[in-house]
């Protein structure tokens, strides 16, 4: 069964649309330029990293695309030597430096005014975890108690 018809988003060609909004030559050429970001990436882990409007220059994507990608993580290990500005105070930034789009400092202050705590991605990730691990465990003592009691070793009350 064929897709609608439709013009790309990004070349205007005529096409006929399956998963993407965009043709299958522009995913292609995506494609493509995002592997060479990605190399490129990882070749300046030689000198310590690249700036991201040196590596949109030199790649031709837009710095807007590569921050995308970033705040995306499909640059995952890669992503650790791109070097971005902070948005609030313009400083130039390794990932270990900033928090999300913003330096360490940046993020501090604006956590402080707003009243709450910043907390390390780690501990983000490993909380949600726990979580996910205490719903799968209350779900399956809603459906069957006599199965999680013996598969978590707790009792169950009735």
């Amino acid at each position: 069964m064929g897709g609608l018809v439709v013009n790309c988003k990004k070349c205007n060609k005529v096409f006929q649309q399956r998963l993407h909004p965009i043709c299958p030559d522009c995913v292609k050429l995506g494609d493509e330029q995002f592997t060479r970001l990605y190399r490129k990436l990882q070749e300046s882990a030689s000198y310590g990293g690249i700036a991201i409007d040196v590596l949109a220059d030199s790649v031709g994507i837009t710095q807007e695309a590569i921050e995308k990608y970033y705040l995306e993580g499909r640059l995952s290990t890669a992503g650790i030597y791109l070097k971005m500005s902070c948005p609030a105070c313009g400083v130039m930034c390794g990932e270990t430096e900033r928090r999300g789009r913003f330096c360490l400092k940046c993020s501090d202050i604006t956590a402080s005014l707003a009243g709450v705590e910043v907390k390390p991605m780690q501990e983000i990730r490993r909380q949600a975890e726990v979580a996910q691990q205490h719903e799968f465990h209350d779900a399956l003592l809603r459906k069957r108690p006599e199965d999680a009691s013996h598969r978590f070793g707790t009792a169950v009350r009735r």
